[in-house]
């Protein structure tokens, strides 16, 4: 076990984390999509009983089932520290997120959650590099590298409060994106889940906006500007030119669910883990089995 003294040696508690979730996610692979398998192919008749059809839905169910459950679990903890153990720095009192840089202290729980959501996403770039398991698009590979990135540079450069606040506020609408598409495969099968499905995807739907568009320009922002400017010129610009990054593929992300609730075209994307906006804008023109087809 590192010992967690804001060293480089502490990223190796991050790459436990990132093997750790590979393991159990591989072997909850091996256990449960076989018998979700089945479940589907019991019970799904016509075009869509053929086989390849059938283990692609079971599976895409299943891996996004694996990443809500993860998402969840991450992200009720990085609230629970947010609003208990990180100086004060919340997404509704941003006063304290960097008051004193560079002498911020942080608790060993911070560092805890902090190093463990960096895993989760180290595990996914390594899926992504083995192609097993969550494989991410292009633009998603691009969005890890950048917060990894962030996530680093917070790390080590006394931005942590902050960075775990932004964080905490992001991946909100994670666990209802993945719910929702989960349910979204298991619905053909399941048709009782209809109501749920259309319940998730109306939730993340909200949550993105207020989450991800609505809240970053007060929450994240302004405190990046204004308090920012307690750190030497090029870290201030360094820190605010990769938040606006950010934000900005959240409003990418936004125009495409406008779009698409419009009755624009879906788009033929293949990946998985890649469509936020899709998913959304499904629920909001409530047309989510025709624009997920191409899932």
């Amino acid at each position: 076990m590192p010992p967690l003294e804001g060293q480089p040696v502490d990223m190796l508690f991050a790459l436990y984390v990132a093997l750790g979730v590979l393991a159990v996610r591989l072997a909850s692979e091996r256990l449960l999509l076989p018998a979700l398998n089945s479940a589907f192919k019991a019970r799904l008749q016509g075009e869509d009983s053929n086989p390849s059809k059938i283990r692609k839905r079971a599976y895409n169910c299943f891996n996004n089932s694996f990443i809500a459950a993860s998402s969840l679990l991450m992200t009720s903890w990085a609230w629970h520290v947010t609003m208990t153990d990180n100086g004060g720095c919340t997404p509704f009192s941003t006063h304290s997120c960097l008051a004193g840089w560079p002498a911020i202290s942080v608790s060993r729980q911070f560092k805890l959650v902090w190093l463990t959501v960096f895993g989760f996403y180290l595990y996914e770039m390594i899926c992504t590099a083995l192609r097993v398991g969550c494989v991410l698009s292009t633009e998603m590979v691009v969005h890890h590298i950048i917060t990894m990135w962030m996530m680093l540079y917070g790390y080590f450069y006394s931005l942590g409060r902050y960075g775990l606040m932004a964080t905490a506020l992001l991946d909100t609408s994670n666990t209802l994106l993945h719910s929702a598409k989960a349910l979204n495969y298991a619905e053909a099968a399941f048709p009782g889940l209809a109501s749920l499905k259309d319940a998730a995807f109306k939730s993340f739907a909200l949550s993105f906006l207020l989450c991800r568009v609505l809240a970053p320009p007060l929450a994240l922002i302004k405190p990046g500007l204004l308090d920012g400017r307690a750190m030497p010129l090029v870290s201030y610009y360094i820190t605010n030119g990769l938040l606006l990054f950010i934000y900005s593929l959240q409003l990418f992300w936004f125009v495409k669910i406008v779009k698409i609730a419009m009755g624009g075209p879906a788009g033929d994307e293949e990946e998985e883990s890649s469509k936020p906006a899709k998913v959304a804008a499904a629920a909001a023109a409530g047309t989510n089995r025709a624009a997920l087809k191409a899932e």
